[in-house]
């Protein structure tokens, strides 16, 4: 389990059908880890589930990598996560491709891209 004593560092859940729900118990948890990489490709979080790690990245400063591929996000999600940056300086590399994200939600991503450079990676 996830928790403020444990030591793992990676995280790897791709392809666990987490869907939204999963998705946001697995984000209240990461707010009391040192976690530095999760990775949660095709999972089915969706907008909600996108929303559910952006809150958690505002707390949280040991993950320095999200891989969120193929996962149904939309422009809320996409959005979401994008403000949730602006308030942590401590991921540098998201993996956000695959998904239904359209302009709004692309715009919002590489405009906190550009304003982190060189720290954040972003790949869409």
């Amino acid at each position: 389990a996830l928790s403020a004593g444990s030591s793992l560092r990676i995280l790897s859940l791709e392809r666990n059908k987490l869907g939204a729900e999963g998705a946001a118990s697995l984000a209240a948890a990461l707010a009391a880890t040192s976690l530095m990489e999760l990775r949660l490709g095709l999972n089915f979080i969706g907008d909600e589930g996108a929303a559910a790690f952006a809150e958690a990245l505002v707390t949280n400063s040991s993950l320095t990598e999200l891989r969120l591929e193929r996962n149904a996000i939309g422009d809320e999600g996409a959005q979401a996560v994008a403000r949730a940056l602006a308030l942590n300086s401590t991921l540098s590399s998201l993996h956000i491709s695959n998904h239904t994200i359209l302009n709004a939600g692309r715009a919002a991503l590489e405009s906190m891209q550009k304003e982190r450079q060189p720290s954040l990676k972003l790949k869409l």
